[in-house]
């Protein structure tokens, strides 16, 4: 791993990225749950975040109750435009290709071609 992946992953060497013990690591420590550290921290289970998916691509049917989808057919169409430069390597991400649209999400059409264009979403870790 290059010092830059390493300083990025580690906060600059505050956490190590190897632990003994699993109730050192950093992001399990109850006080990080409970902050709000934009973008690092969005603690949830798989339904949860799959009902807020749901609702940014339409209306759902919620326990008898039609809740309306969060944002606009345009907004999402605007916020799943890749802005990422065509083959630029992701310094963070060990020189990968990777695509991010202008809401934030990453852009999976490349990855998951059965699917077809449009396909976005987060990697992140279930704990």
């Amino acid at each position: 791993m290059n010092l830059l992946t390493q300083k990025a992953l580690t906060f600059n060497g505050t956490f190590p990225i190897e632990t003994q013990n699993t109730s050192d690591i950093f992001f399990n420590k109850t006080e990080i749950h409970q902050a709000e550290i934009p973008a690092a921290n969005g603690i949830t289970n798989a339904r949860s975040l799959a009902r807020i998916y749901a609702r940014l691509i339409g209306d759902i049917n919620e326990d008898g109750q039609k809740k309306q989808r969060l944002i606009s057919e345009k907004t999402l169409l605007q916020a799943v435009t890749n802005v990422t430069p065509v083959g630029e390597p992701d310094l963070i991400l060990f020189g990968m290709k990777s695509s991010f649209a202008k809401g934030g999400f990453q852009i999976y059409s490349d990855y998951f071609k059965a699917f077809g264009n449009g396909v976005f979403g987060h990697k992140g870790k279930i704990h």
